[in-house]
């Protein structure tokens, strides 16, 4: 972080809370018993000016930044200042990294949103509403609690026909004083909209303080059952939402974070995945047995007795702060697993006979080679994580050691456009960004790291910063050659990425080399032992692809093939812990120029080269 970075941080005010015992000034700003005099009444304040959370002793002890603060009060130089704030804002020490390193292939279209002001018709349609009324009493909400937290009513959705006349309760997301998203749920039954046109935010955002925890939950209700019992709560929609780092920002600016989501399988894991990526300051609370969530329990512990559930509770979170370790017997009696072809997350290629290959889940570790450099294995990674992004919402990040981003976009658009990718133009780039559309998929490229381990340390703050669900190593080789040891340090980069892995809940792919070739195996499949370096590139892996292409013949010399290889391409599975139903090799075409793989069975016979060959899948 910058030392302008510093000063104007959001996070400010923790760095004096944990220093001072502060407390609200007349609204405006916090004050706090100078540690520098016998001071018996609050001399020392702290306001916010010019964007920077200012101290000032009225008694003349000193007054600045946070910095200048720091090192007064710790009696060390500014710089040792600095470096002690940047431990105590990893979070935004980690951010400024990343966010210096990816950025996203896709380009979003702004969203709607709309003022208080005019979002207030639904508040009064509520207070009008004898039916919206007793719906939320029935949950144990108050109209009170509605009031203060912005709830309000819709007889009808007028942008869904098949709505009808039901009644829906409008929760909205508040940002900067205005309406960013709003999500209605029908008083009638269990379902949910959202607004068209607006975004995906927290639900009651504006309670976070920094003098106070905040409670994390699904759904708005529950989150109002515990404001209304005195706690500071937000929600997001569902447990399949991908929190987005603007999100988790404002998530870091309470004083400390305790994650509440639904007492289920598919809450337990998204909220588990969630506290390995905010890291400090972040619990993990589990509801009672029998109880799903914070409205059950409300429901079953009345007022006075709820409160104090939900105090026994956070007390018992936070001297627990283990993550990843559970009861084996619970989780098995849960009652809801999945079969792994139905796990919503599990790995899913567009290319049905590849698909079919292999089951592998969140947590897991994919490795991909080739016979020869040059054949496709970034295009088919590419490829296969794109296709999650749009199809599935999964949040993508590719960190590459050889191709910039320019020549990542590169290859996205072709695949995309369809287009040859020698041939693409400044508007071919912007309609392939703009055909992505909302996906979150972030490329990352840093030519000043040339080993393994700061890569990681970079792949692991992204991971946290962008709750990714899918990450793309291109390739692990490439980093750890100017390493004294590259095969000691490629094992130990393999324990660390499978412990990634199954830390924050992600799909690992990682892209491997072959061993360079003896003159008589040259152009040959390869065998999982052919693998270049530690052979615990392929031990650690759930699974093992590898793809096969001969090398082009020239046909006609008045028309020499553009890419070296043949368009026929073989994939075959060289290491799977957990089966599909389907083969171990399958027969695919692979166009270079287009950046694409596809299924031969989805080509026509009386396709002529030049015409569209792929099958876009969504």
């Amino acid at each position: 972080m910058t030392i302008d970075e510093i000063k104007s941080s959001s996070q400010a005010i923790k760095i004096y809370s944990t220093r001072l015992k502060l407390r609200k000034d007349n609204g405006s700003g916090y004050a706090a018993v100078c540690p520098w005099h016998n001071d018996k009444n609050p001399s020392l304040k702290i306001s916010l000016k010019d964007g920077k959370w200012l101290f000032q002793c009225f008694a003349g002890c000193g007054a600045g930044s946070v910095i200048d603060f720091v090192s007064k009060f710790c009696s060390v130089s500014v710089h040792e200042a600095v470096q002690i704030i940047e431990k105590e804002l990893s979070w935004q020490t980690e951010k400024s990294e990343v966010e210096k390193t990816f950025r996203s292939v896709a380009s979003s279209e702004p969203k709607k949103t709309i003022t208080l002001e005019q979002y207030s018709v639904c508040e009064t349609a509520l207070k009008n509403s004898p039916e919206g009324i007793k719906f939320l009493e029935s949950r144990g909400i108050t109209y009170e609690t509605a009031s203060r937290l912005h709830l309000g009513y819709r007889e009808r959705l007028d942008f869904d026909t098949a709505s009808e006349s039901t009644g829906w309760i409008a929760l909205p997301s508040i940002r900067d004083g205005r309406i960013v998203g709003i999500e209605y749920r029908s008083i009638v039954g269990k379902v949910f909209k959202r607004q068209p046109g607006m975004g995906t935010f927290l639900f009651n955002a504006t309670t976070i303080d920094p003098l106070d925890p905040v409670f994390v939950t699904e759904g708005g209700f529950d989150a109002a059952i515990l404001e209304q019992n005195g706690f500071r709560a937000v929600s997001i929609p569902n447990a399949s939402t991908n929190i987005t780092p603007e999100m988790k920002d404002v998530l870091k600016e309470a004083s400390f974070i305790i994650l509440a989501g639904d007492n289920d399988s598919v809450g337990q894991s998204a909220m588990m995945k969630l506290w390995a990526e905010l890291g400090e300051n972040t619990y993990f609370l589990k509801w009672p047995d029998g109880m799903k969530d914070a409205n059950e329990a409300a429901q079953k512990y009345k007022n006075e007795t709820f409160k104090g559930l939900v105090i026994g509770l956070v007390e018992h979170a936070r001297m627990q702060p283990m993550l990843n370790f559970f009861s084996l017997t619970e989780q098995m009696a849960s009652g809801d697993k999945l079969r792994l072809e139905d796990h919503p997350h599990r790995w899913h290629c567009p290319i049905p006979s590849v698909d079919n290959m292999i089951r592998v889940l969140p947590g897991g570790l994919i490795g991909i080679t080739a016979t020869n450099t040059g054949m496709g294995k970034t295009t088919f990674a590419m490829n296969c994580e794109i296709y999650e992004a749009r199809k599935y919402g999964e949040v993508v990040i590719n960190y590459s050691g050889e191709l910039t981003p320019d020549e990542y976009s590169n290859i996205v658009a072709a695949h995309v456009l369809q287009k040859d990718r020698t041939q693409l133009q400044m508007l071919d780039y912007k309609l392939a960004a703009k055909k992505l559309g909302d996906i979150r998929f972030y490329t990352g490229y840093n030519p000043d790291l040339s080993t393994i381990t700061p890569v990681l340390d970079l792949i692991e703050k992204a991971i946290k910063r962008f709750g990714a669900t899918r990450v793309i190593l291109d390739h692990i080789h490439y980093f750890c050659l100017n390493e004294n040891n590259p095969v000691e340090a490629m094992a130990s980069a393999q324990q660390r990425i499978k412990s990634m892995c199954q830390k924050y809940g992600v799909i690992f792919i990682e892209l491997a080399q072959p061993r360079k070739a003896v003159q008589n195996l040259k152009g040959k499949m390869l065998h999982v032992t052919d693998i270049k370096g530690s052979e615990a590139v392929v031990s650690t892996s759930d699974a093992f692809l590898s793809i096969h292409r001969e090398v082009a013949k020239l046909r006609d010399p008045n028309h020499p093939p553009k890419d070296p290889y043949d368009e026929d391409a073989i994939i075959q599975l060289l290491k799977g812990r957990s089966l599909g139903n389907g083969g171990s090799f399958t027969k695919l075409k692979c166009w270079g120029e287009r950046a694409s793989f596809a299924e031969l069975s989805s080509i026509s016979e009386s396709e002529q080269p030049g015409e569209k060959r792929f099958d876009e899948v969504l």
